[in-house]
C-alpha cells in the first residue's frame, strides 16, 4: 500500500520553526538545463544535448495574512536579506521526510479580497541543492 498522508498534516518551517496558517505549499519541481551541442558531426542532423546545471526550482508558500505573527515577520524581514534563509517542508509519517531548502525570498504578494480572508503567498528561490533526509 502506498504512503498517503494529507497535506493539512503537512508543516513549513523557518530555521526549524513552523510558520502559522499556511493554507498551501507548491514546490515547482527540480529542473535541469538541457546544453546544444549539436555539431556539424551530429548523426542523421539531429540536434543532441548535455546535460546542464541543475535548478532547484522554487516553493510558494500560501498563508492566511497576520501582520502580528512573528514567523510572518520574520518572512518579510527574509524579504529585505541579501542572504538565502534556511527553510523545510515537513512530512509527517508514514513518509517522515523533511525536504530542507537553502533559499531566498523573492516574492510576497497579498490578496485582499472584499468579503473573505487576506491572504499572503510567499515565493521562495532556492539556491544550491536541496536535501531530503
Amino acid at each position: 500500500m502506498a504512503n498517503k498522508i494529507s497535506g493539512k498534516d503537512v508543516v513549513f518551517q523557518r530555521s526549524a520553526v513552523t510558520i502559522a496558517q499556511v493554507t498551501g505549499t507548491k514546490w515547482s519541481g527540480h529542473k535541469r538545463e538541457a546544453v546544444d551541442a549539436s555539431n556539424a558531426d551530429s548523426p542523421d542532423n539531429y540536434r543532441e544535448f548535455i546535460g546542464g546545471l541543475r535548478d532547484g526550482g522554487q516553493v510558494t508558500l500560501s498563508l492566511i495574512y497576520d501582520e502580528a505573527d512573528t514567523g510572518h515577520i520574520a518572512l518579510k524581514s527574509d524579504m529585505e536579506s541579501d542572504t538565502a534563509g534556511s527553510y523545510s517542508i515537513v512530512f509527517p509519517a508514514p513518509i517522515s521526510k523533511t525536504w530542507t531548502l537553502p533559499a531566498l525570498v523573492v516574492d510576497i504578494g497579498r490578496e485582499v479580497p472584499f468579503d473573505g480572508k487576506v491572504t499572503c503567498d510567499v515565493v521562495f528561490k532556492i539556491t544550491g541543492r536541496p536535501t531530503v533526509a
